[in-house]
């Protein structure tokens, strides 16, 4: 078995419900996303109240978008469910979903032999299940039926696991908690999906089969990434 946890906005149903038609959808939570209207009224748009913004204007030479920041923060929000579930175990995973990304056939089972897998390893904090392009990359493809044994991929490229989408990953317990003391003294500065700017690089691995696909990729309907699109034309 495996717990998993799956972000969601209120206005969404149309997603929840497209997510839910797979048979292994019922072993997730929903978890309620961060509204960005909601942000922008508490804020009245003022975005450092949440986020540190000055990393992504000195990386991307653009302001953050509020779309961005709330995704970042429903992350979080999964990771705060993590730390405060007693069932899960310190060392152990649990499964972050996105509602958009479409589960590989016999899901159980596979994410049950990948977690099996990930007991032979050492050092791990996050695995990366779902990455757009991936069609592009030739060691990395879905996963088809069950799949007796998974790879745990590297990469010393700094660009590795960053933009690639967070649509789905595990993450490690006691590895949540200690991003989530930090963030008790700083505020958070990454996207959700830049992976290397919260946790090193050799603690992150991507599995080899994928779990989990974003339907259309890069080109899947995005709200967020039509404000980001907008925030690269406007720049700083």
């Amino acid at each position: 078995m495996f717990i998993g946890y799956v972000i969601n906005l209120n206005s969404r149903t149309d997603r929840l419900h497209k997510f839910n038609l797979h048979p292994d959808a019922k072993y997730f939570e929903r978890v309620a996303a961060i509204d960005k209207e909601i942000l922008k009224l508490v804020s009245d748009g003022e975005k450092d109240i949440f986020f540190d913004s000055q990393y992504i204007r000195d990386v991307y030479r653009r302001d953050v978008t509020l779309g961005e920041i709330a995704c970042t923060l429903s992350h979080i929000k999964c990771w705060k469910k993590i730390v405060n579930n007693p069932s899960i175990s310190e060392d152990d995973f649990a499964v972050i979903a996105e509602d958009d990304v479409v589960l590989c056939e016999d899901f159980l089972a596979n994410i049950q032999k990948l977690q099996e897998n990930l007991k032979q390893a050492s050092g791990i904090n996050i695995v990366i299940m779902q990455m757009l392009f991936y069609e592009n990359l030739p060691a990395l493809s879905l996963a088809k039926g069950e799949v007796e044994q998974y790879s745990f991929l590297s990469s010393n490229d700094k660009n590795a696991f960053m933009n690639s989408g967070s649509a789905l990953y595990l993450i490690r317990k006691c590895y949540a908690r200690e991003v989530l003391l930090y963030l008790e003294k700083k505020k958070p500065n990454w996207l959700a999906d830049e992976f290397r700017q919260f946790c090193e690089p050799q603690s992150i691995r991507i599995a080899s089969p994928l779990l989990g696909m974003v339907s259309g990729g890069i080109n899947a309907e995005s709200d967020l990434e039509q404000e980001r699109q907008n925030a690269r034309k406007s720049g700083i």
